[in-house]
């Protein structure tokens, strides 16, 4: 499929639906970020990413849906991927990877359905289910850390990570 053709159905699926509730597609040089600005300055983004480079078998669609801002590091800890609040409401784990490039369409009208059926709270303002399952992920997690070459002292995390970390691991 060709990256034109890719990105005019993925915007369909998508796109239009997003706009419907106030998205607008910004540019994001791997994705296709689409934000709502909010009352409080920050904003709500979804990302879509089709990977198709031959290194990510297998290949899929991930849909990460977020609270503030698409810069690293921030957006490594302010969003969470879609497949965690299917997983919350129906107890299972999607699957939005395929073989080959005739199974992309199916792959990626799966990933739409569940973003408008499980985040469409979400994605009319409602943020109650995603803080609570972006606190429950990020507590769990680790904050990054510092090695320092050939030192034996013990790596560091960095504070603007933990920063980040004590920030969205809160409801």
């Amino acid at each position: 499929m060709s990256m034109p053709r890719l990105q005019q159905h993925t915007q369909g699926l998508f796109g239009e639906p997003l706009a419907a509730n106030g998205f607008a597609l910004v540019d994001d040089a791997e994705t296709w970020a689409y934000v709502l600005p909010t009352s409080d300055g920050s904003q709500l983004y979804v990302r879509i990413k089709v990977s198709l480079d031959p290194r990510d078998r297998p290949w899929s669609v991930g849909v990460r849906i977020g609270e503030g801002s698409l810069a690293y590091p921030e957006v490594d800890w302010n969003g969470l991927p879609l497949w965690v609040l299917v997983k919350a409401r129906t107890g299972s784990i999607p699957n939005y990877s395929f073989g080959s490039e005739r199974e992309i369409p199916a792959a990626r009208a799966a990933a739409a359905a569940d973003l408008f059926l499980h985040a469409g709270d979400f994605l009319r303002g409602d943020l109650t289910t995603f803080r609570s399952e972006r606190a429950k992920l990020n507590q769990s997690r680790e904050p990054y850390v510092v090695h320092r070459g050939q030192s034996h002292a013990a790596p560091q995390a960095t504070s603007e990570s933990l920063d980040l970390k004590r920030r969205y691991s809160v409801e």
